[in-house]
């Protein structure tokens, strides 16, 4: 066998071979492109359930701090009864305790 005749050979490996490299570099850029449109939605789904317990979070504070306040608000009329001291609850007692 001749150079010659295997010229076309040589040639249509070589083709094949580049035409390979060439799908690869463009699937793995696809590949890349994908993964990153996905990781964007991923950081944006993220960010807004972030946001979301913030604000779940600020509203659970702002209850407590509410209760906490009703809390200490009967704690100082507890004290500030002047019938404190004795055994029975008075009407005004029964009533500060069901406001609880």
């Amino acid at each position: 066998m001749t150079l010659a005749r295997l010229w076309p050979a040589v040639a249509l490996c070589a083709a094949l071979v580049a035409a390979f490299a060439f799908g690869w570099r463009q699937g793995a850029q696809n590949e890349e492109a994908r993964q990153a449109a996905l990781l964007e939605a991923a950081r944006g789904k993220a960010f807004e359930n972030a946001e979301r317990l913030s604000r779940v979070e600020a509203d659970r504070l702002a209850a407590q701090k509410e209760r906490d306040a009703l809390s200490r608000e009967l704690e100082e009329a507890a004290y500030a009864d002047p019938d404190a001291d004795r055994p029975a609850l008075s009407a005004d007692s029964v009533q500060r305790i069901n406001r609880r």
